[in-house]
């Protein structure tokens, strides 16, 4: 699990170094966009941290309620440099529909 848990912490910074050297951030014209991904992002990573931390005590409740929403955010922080994010608890749908059209 504690190998899980840093390849995912790891996972986190890569995405993180990569939405903030992303290229279409140059295409964006409203820079709402990059600070909401960052901010997402941001969140999402105090919620994994919250989420690791739980690990050491094996508190399954706890490390899902709070890795969910960390998964949550960063689908909401990659979507939110393209385009508004939808309010809802499962981005994949909006996700998929970006990737398709963005690839």
């Amino acid at each position: 699990m504690r190998n899980q848990m840093d390849k995912s912490y790891k996972d986190i910074e890569l995405l993180k170094n990569q939405l903030k050297n992303l290229n279409k951030f140059n295409e964006v014209k409203d820079m709402d966009n990059k600070e909401e991904s960052l901010r997402l992002l941001k969140e999402a990573e105090e919620d994994f941290e919250r989420a690791r931390r739980y690990a050491e005590f094996k508190d399954w409740v706890t490390i899902i309620h709070y890795a969910r929403p960390a998964i949550e955010k960063s689908a909401k922080a990659i979507i939110s440099c393209f385009e508004a994010y939808e309010w809802t608890h499962d981005p994949s749908e909006q996700l998929i529909r970006l990737f398709k059209k963005v690839f």
